[in-house]
This record gives C-alpha cells, structure tokens and sequence, in this order.
C-alpha cells in the first residue's frame, strides 16, 4: 500500500485582466477541436516524464479510465476555459476546467509536454483560466494537486492557498 498528500487550493479571483502572453507561434484553439486521444496522449507523455505520485502508482488500464471518468468529460469539452495550446499545428498542453458550485470553476487537469515546459507557458495558461473565469461570472478557482509536484509551486506563486489536506492510500 502506497500513501501521498493531496491538497484541495482555492483562488480568489480579482477584478483585473491576467497576462496570458505567449509567444507568436503558440495557438490556442477550443478542445472541442482535438480528438480524446490526442488529448491522452499529451496527458501521458506529459505524465510519465512528470512528478506526480498518483499517476506513478496507477497502470495503464487506471489511468484510462481516470483520464476519461475523472478529469470531468463531457463537462469540461463544454466550458471556454477548457482549451488546447498548439505549436506549428502540433498539441502540446491543454487544460480540462468545469463548472463547480455556483461562481466557481474547477481545474481537473492542466499540462504540457516535457519540451514546453518552464517557458512560462504554465502560467499564461493559468492566467488565461483566471482571465475567461472571470468572463463567465466566477469569483473563484479549485483544484487538487499534491504538494511535492513542481505545478503546486507554480500554483502557490499565483493566488492559490490550500483548503484541505488528505493523506490518500493506493
């Protein structure tokens, strides 16, 4: 049996336009445009070259099965929120965001692949998360990461602060 810290963050969201900037050749298009596969294949490139511990301990059958039943299909394909970036037409990140209580938006899921990341496209996707949560009325944003990923520091270092902590056991 395997344990780790997840944390449950929260952020408020002010009433101010985020910096989404990234460079020239990064497009953003809706994930509506992308196929489910294309989107988990990112998902676990991205993954197995990452730090995070729930990912590590599931198979290849479990993490199917959470990437499709877990990270919010089908209403994250229907939030503006949700969206891919591409790279001379290539897929290289995306974020999964629903709907979550009454003014409230929910990131299931944000990430790139290895070769993008630490480009500051981490946090242009955040912003823009913020700048289209704000479009659509929310005050505030969640999600659950554990604290020994690099994502939690980036996290940290834009608004989010820790709401609950579990002990999870695999």
């Amino acid at each position: 049996m395997a344990q780790f810290i997840y944390v449950e963050m929260r952020c408020d969201l002010e009433e101010k336009t985020y910096q989404e900037g990234v460079s020239p050749e990064i497009h953003v298009k809706s994930i509506n445009e992308i196929s489910v596969e294309d989107l988990f294949e990112v998902y676990t490139t991205a993954f197995n070259a990452g730090d995070a511990r729930f990912y590590e301990l599931q198979d290849q059958k479990e993490r199917r099965r959470y990437f499709n039943h877990e990270l919010g299909f089908p209403d994250i394909l229907s939030n503006p929120a949700s969206f891919v970036y591409l790279n001379g037409g290539k897929l290289i990140g995306f974020s999964f965001v629903m709907p979550y209580l009454e003014d409230n938006f929910h990131i299931s899921c944000m990430c790139l692949l290895p070769e993008f990341q630490g480009q500051g496209l981490g946090k242009a996707m955040l912003n823009r998360i913020k700048n289209v949560a704000l479009e659509n009325g929310c005050r505030t944003l969640t999600l659950g990461t554990e604290p020994e990923m690099k994502a939690y520091r980036l996290y940290k270092e834009h608004g989010f602060e820790i709401t609950a902590e579990h002990t999870v056991e695999i």
